[in-house]
């Protein structure tokens, strides 16, 4: 029996003992604070804490663009038996965060303005335009957006845009297209003579594309003109739908055969659903029914593995339509444009090429109605590398195109069209329109995707 007392005595003292919690919540994080634990004050309004629960959570300064990363909600623990205080949970210490500046990111803030919205998250959108007026490059667009994002989780901030971040290099590709120096582009070559008269010997008017060009078996116009109604029965109309919203213009493209268009990387870059992407073929004004048009919707699109959104490198894409286009019941609308033949030297310099489009007819100007065209003249890579293009220009994969004085070009809007040469009377795609700085402008003439260079790609694909 006295050992039987014992044992219970024994068992007593050790349920008092097991009372005696390891841990427990101390009423305020100012206790953690104190004690050497960091709740840390950057951008830090106040700490909000439940008496009740001993739930406490940061409360950031979210107009100033600070984030609370970390633990949504958090308590002060002790360690009862070493009295050590700690927060809880330790692995997700809260804090207010935001992004570097977009200077110390990457950004030349010398040429740009920066306007930010500040969401009520404290999420930060950053619009940034050029000083000087013109397109930010090398998208080549009015402006360019970047969101400063912090993960809770893992409790860092970057720049992202359309979802993805954004990287220091691309940051510090942005520029505005101000010039090294001035620079004769035709300094050291041998002079290339275009003629700049209206009609040929035989009464042509050059600024037109020739007539009857037909392909058998064997961003931009400024300065252009209002094209004869169903002369680019290649072009097609490219618009997509965004959410839910109804088709906007977006791009041109080019027929290559019954079933395939080929346009800009840059194009198709920011078209994520494809069925949400429809051609029209026949189209002659954007404000009206023309006769003989009709549309198609795609079933697949391919953008180039290697196109780069930073440098517009392999700025090219393949559209897959829904239903294959019959020439026969369509031909008077609708026909294909060639591909260079395989082996074949480019055009020399100075050879006239044209260009369509329904882009803008002048820098920030109107977009067109009605179908433009202007003639353009081939420049040699020598040449377009020492014009203001110079920085971005990669000749393996672009050339140029266009008059070194300026007032001809492709604009805004006519991405992805067709630059069109007229070789054996056949129409030849040499170059889909790609990039330029400006519109028209002088020592900056527009900037082509090299078609041939991508003959077995999009012979894959066909």
């Amino acid at each position: 029996m006295k050992i039987t007392s014992l044992a219970l005595l024994c068992g007593l003292e050790l349920n008092e003992a097991k009372k005696v919690k390891r841990f427990s919540f101390v009423d305020h994080p100012d206790n953690c604070r104190a004690a050497g634990v960091d709740v840390s004050p950057d951008g830090l309004d106040y700490t909000d804490c439940n008496p009740s629960s001993k739930r406490c959570s940061l409360v950031c300064r979210t107009t100033e663009g600070f984030q609370r990363v970390g633990a949504g909600n958090f308590r002060c623990r002790k360690n009862n038996h070493t009295g050590d205080l700690f927060l809880h949970p330790n692995h997700m210490e809260p804090r207010c965060a935001t992004c570097n500046k977009l200077g110390e990111s990457g950004l030349d803030e010398k040429q740009f303005d920066v306007t930010k919205k500040v969401l009520k998250s404290g999420l930060t959108k950053n619009f940034i335009r050029c000083k000087n007026g013109k397109n930010v490059l090398p998208s080549n667009r009015n402006f360019e957006y970047v969101e400063c994002y912090c993960h809770k989780r893992n409790k860092n901030c970057f720049y992202r845009q359309q979802g993805r971040e954004i990287t220091r290099e691309k940051l510090e590709a942005m520029n505005c297209g101000v010039p090294e120096a001035d620079k004769d582009p035709l300094a050291d070559d041998e002079p290339v003579h275009v003629s700049t008269g209206q009609f040929d010997e035989d009464g042509n008017d050059v600024r037109r594309i020739p007539p009857g060009l037909v392909c058998s078996d064997q961003d931009r116009i400024v300065g252009g003109l209002d094209a004869m109604r169903n002369s680019w029965p290649w072009i097609v109309m490219l618009s997509y739908k965004y959410y839910g919203n109804s088709y906007q213009f977006q791009c041109s493209g080019t027929l290559i055969n019954e079933d395939t268009i080929i346009t800009a990387g840059h194009c198709c870059h920011g078209w994520h659903h494809v069925s949400n992407i429809k051609g029209t073929i026949g189209q002659h004004n954007r404000g009206e029914h023309d006769d003989g048009e009709f549309t198609v919707f795609m079933k697949s699109k391919h953008k180039h593995s290697g196109y780069r959104q930073s440098t517009l490198e392999n700025d090219i894409c393949i559209l897959k339509t829904k239903q294959s286009i019959d020439f026969k019941v369509h031909g008077a609308v609708a026909a294909k444009a060639c591909l260079p033949a395989r082996g074949e030297d480019p055009q020399p310099a100075g050879t006239r090429c044209w260009a369509a489009g329904w882009g803008r007819m002048a820098w920030k100007g109107k977009v067109a109605n009605i179908l433009q065209e202007v003639d353009l003249p081939l420049i040699s890579d020598a040449t377009c590398a020492k014009t203001n293009n110079e920085r971005y220009f990669k000749p393996e994969v672009m050339f140029c195109a266009g008059w070194l004085e300026g007032g001809k070009d492709a604009c805004t809007g006519d991405s992805g069209g067709p630059l069109i040469c007229a070789e054996n009377d056949r129409p030849v795609l040499r170059g889909i329109t790609s990039w330029g700085l400006g519109c028209a402008e002088a020592n900056a003439p527009g900037v082509y995707t090299r078609v041939e260079q991508y003959l077995d790609w999009i012979e894959d694909l066909m």
